[in-house]
């Protein structure tokens, strides 16, 4: 009774947190971009800007963590020389930077700076550069300009970033559609990509498989919807394609490091399945090895791992239910890989038996197998792409049933045969 009473706690805990993950805070965005930009006019200009340029700067990736997207910058080009990047995703981590990351509050700003100084900045980070001349006339321009002024005033400089609907890129696609009157959105949006956020991301984040497997995990459904191709213009790279496409030009690179590789050179689907291999092998090592040295080294192994997945499903239940991350609602994985690993964890640590991982196991295991007949049941609605996850915990998890079965067979067939004794 205690055991059927603990799996329906256990299924009824999993099936909340996956449930209840909703945003418990409705923040307002200070300066919302499309519904500033409507305050301009880009049509009836007064000044002659003849000798102005802007153009569409992209950056390449970088060596940190929040340069891996790369960035997009707009420089007004002057005839006096006095050049002008004006850059969104400009943040401090002084002022409680941390503790407004943790709880989804992304306040980041946008700042202005002379041109010199940030390709000076570019160059010592050792990042590729390109530019491309927008196709705008003096009233488009007068527009933009006005605008870009506009919005690094102190009062409007701040926005509430968002990861794929509001960053440096789509801020720039925002302020191009607007001086197109609408057009380019409309071209954009009329060309289906074919791929999800998650797809188009998936490149950028392998260049650090440790970084691709937590944002694979943390990130739900939300990232796995299919985009047409002005909401994949959340990444640089596709803006600037994008743009020359719409306006049939070529772009022009400023600077340039060959030595840099760009993107990883082994994708996450196959750093899963050689995990998924590595994870089969200990956990069979772990359940049925013979030699105590190598099930104790195996075990040992595993509980590294199951802590480090009991931790960082902890910080998915904390994102669900808690914060303003609205990339991990409604996370499926959450199901099967959660705070529950860290017993795990413990038994792993002390090389006993199997008997709490062989239950859990099989408890992980059939809400598995019930979640991946819903996903093909209704596939348009369970629609995160998480299936190397599945993979991965299956073949942990296997060997322990296993075990835990043929220990519950033997104990029972034991069992009967006492009985037919008496």
């Amino acid at each position: 009774m205690k055991k059927i009473l603990f799996l329906l706690v256990s299924i009824f805990f999993l099936q909340a947190v996956f449930a209840a993950s909703f945003s418990p805070v409705s923040l307002d965005n200070p300066f919302p971009s499309e519904e500033n930009l409507l305050k301009f006019d880009f049509v009836n200009g007064s000044k002659d800007l003849e000798g102005y340029k802007i153009n569409l700067i992209t950056i390449d990736t970088g060596d940190e963590v929040y340069t891996y997207f790369g960035h997009t910058s707009l420089e007004v080009v002057t005839t006096d020389g006095n050049d002008v990047f004006f850059d969104y995703g400009f943040f401090s981590f002084d002022d409680g930077f941390y503790l407004d990351f943790a709880f989804g509050r992304l306040y980041y700003m946008v700042a202005a700076s002379p041109s010199f100084l940030r390709m000076a900045g570019f160059n010592n980070e050792k990042r590729t550069v390109r530019t491309v001349e927008l196709k705008l006339d003096d009233a488009q321009k007068e527009g933009v300009i006005d605008f870009l002024n506009y919005s690094i005033q102190q009062e409007n400089q701040t926005y509430l970033y968002h990861y794929y609907n509001d960053n440096c890129a789509t801020r720039v696609r925002d302020i191009i559609n607007a001086a197109s009157g609408g057009e380019f959105k409309a071209w954009a949006e009329s060309i289906q990509t074919g791929i999800t956020k998650r797809d188009a991301a998936a490149k950028y984040l392998d260049k650090d498989l440790f970084f691709s497997f937590v944002i694979n995990y943390l990130e739900g459904p939300y990232v796995d919807e299919p985009m047409d191709l002005y909401q994949a213009m959340y990444l640089p790279e596709i803006l600037e394609k994008a743009v020359n496409e719409y306006q049939h030009s070529e772009s022009l690179v400023l600077m340039s490091d060959n030595a840099r590789t760009k993107y990883a050179q082994i994708p996450f689907g196959l750093e899963m399945s050689i995990l998924s291999i590595i994870g089969l092998f200990l956990s069979y090592s772990s359940a049925f090895s013979k030699n105590r040295v190598f099930r104790r080294i195996a075990n040992m192994v595993l509980a590294l791992f199951f802590l480090f997945l009991a931790i960082l499903s902890a910080v998915l239940v904390f994102m669900m239910l808690f914060t303003n991350h609205d990339v991990t609602y409604l996370n499926a994985n959450i199901l099967f890989i959660n705070p529950a690993l860290i017993v795990f964890f413990a038994e792993s640590l002390a090389g006993r038996k199997c008997k709490k991982r062989g239950r859990l196991s099989l408890l992980f295991l059939s809400i598995m197998a019930c979640t991946l007949i819903l996903k093909g049941l209704f596939p348009m609605v369970f629609i995160q792409e998480n299936l190397a996850f599945y993979m991965l915990m299956a073949s942990i998890y296997i060997p322990y049933a296993v075990k835990e079965s043929l220990s519950y067979h033997r104990n029972h067939k034991g069992m009967s045969r006492d009985v037919q004794d008496l």
